[in-house]
This record gives C-alpha cells, structure tokens and sequence, in this order.
C-alpha cells in the first residue's frame, strides 16, 4: 500500500517529503518530519497508535489506512482532544467499498423486517495481511448487528469452519491466501432463496485514491473524519 500511496501522492501533484518504511531499514528523519504537511499510514497495528500520538503531538494531520488498532480507540479520542489534533481514519478508503457501506446498511435495515434469512460475512486477503477478519468485514458486520435486531454478536471462523453458529450471532469467516488485494461477501439465504453482495479489489490503486482524496478534504480541519465524513461533504 505504501507504494501504491506514493504513486498516487505523485501523481495528484504533491511533494513526497520522506518515507519511513522498516523493511528497508529506513531511518526515521525529524527533519523530514516536521517539514510534512500531513502523514498517510499504512504500518502494522502494534504502530499505528503510536504514530497517531506522535502526529497529535506534533501538530501534524494524519490519515490512517492501517486496521486492528481500534481497541485502542478510546485512548486515541482522549489524545486528539487533548492535543487539539486531526484523524482521518477508515477500514477502507476504496470508493466502491464505502458503496458497499452504504448498501449493507440498507440491507440490514430490510432484514430487520424479515424473518427466515440466515445472514453470514466472508472476506479474503492475501497471506501477509496482519489482522483477521479485516477492518472492512467488522466495519459491515457491526452495520448488520446495529440494524438486524435478533443479532447480537460476532462469530469469527476461518472459512471452511463447520463449527455451530448460534441464531443470534452473526458469522464472519475469512481466508489468507496468495496475493489476493481484497475480497468481502454479504450472503443471506432463506429456504426459497440466496442473495449475495460482493466487492472484489483487483489492485490496491483503488485504496490509494481513496486515501488521497481524504488526505486533500482533511487539511485544515480538527477532529476525527471517517468516509462517511468525506462523503457527506463533498
């Protein structure tokens, strides 16, 4: 993704001033630093925490592309009011993902409704991805459990599992494997019928557009910013 991302910074017209990338073994510069406007993220979740603390207390806008930190997130608000700082963050900064949102949204509205449908997530990412499920697949799974009221937890399986799920809870299954960029499924069936909705990532360069979209609409501003933010605003 960082690759993708400085493609993308480059090419919407921007100045690079410094990458800090650990497999490489390239030195954290201050100077570089202090020279950014804003800091894009895309590390590990055992990071990302820190750098947001770092860019708080520096001054420096930051957006987020990394997921599995939001256990975290309590302590994250407390420091962006202390310091008066700017987050962006997102599970997915694609635009067709947030499209996506948007739809499971409406569906789990519909199926509130509705009785006989078995609701059921699955997601895939290639090998080196770190957390599991994605941040993706929780951002959709909680969108479900807050609008389908018989729902009242999460299920996470490795795809495959034949494990029991109860009525009440919600299966996410996901999958590491090869390089595959991205891959999520709402699936709900019924005794007389199945319906999926899906979105399938080809590349990352998607991500990247999305990320510098955001990082351009949150200059200037402080708080804390989610697609939903940049989409209502635009």
């Amino acid at each position: 993704m960082g690759k993708e991302v400085e493609k993308i910074i480059l090419k919407r017209g921007h100045e690079l001033v410094g990458v800090y990338d650990p497999y490489h073994q390239y030195k954290f510069e201050r100077e570089k630093f202090e020279q950014a406007d804003l800091i894009i993220d895309y590390t590990t979740p055992g990071s990302a925490v820190y750098n947001i603390t770092q860019c708080f207390e520096n001054n420096k806008p930051i957006v987020v592309g990394t997921t599995g930190w939001y256990h975290e997130f309590d302590q994250v608000v407390e420091k962006c009011r202390e310091f008066n700082g700017t987050l962006f963050y997102a599970t997915n900064f694609s635009i067709g993902v947030n499209i996506l949102f948007k739809l499971n949204e409406l569906l789990g509205k519909l199926l509130d409704h509705q009785s006989g449908y078995k609701v059921e997530l699955f997601e895939s990412h290639h090998i080196h991805k770190k957390d599991a499920p994605s941040g993706t697949a929780l951002t959709l799974a909680n969108s479900l459990i807050k609008n389908i009221k018989h729902l009242e937890e999460l299920k996470i399986l490795p795809e495959g599992s034949i494990e029991t799920v109860n009525e009440n809870a919600l299966p996410v299954y996901f999958k590491r494997e090869g390089d595959v960029v991205g891959r999520h499924r709402i699936a709900i069936q019924s005794d007389i019928d199945r319906l999926c909705i899906e979105h399938e990532a080809f590349n990352r360069s998607g991500f990247a557009t999305g990320t510098l979209v955001a990082s351009e609409w949150v200059l200037g501003k402080k708080g804390i910013f989610t697609m939903q933010d940049l989409f209502d605003n635009l």
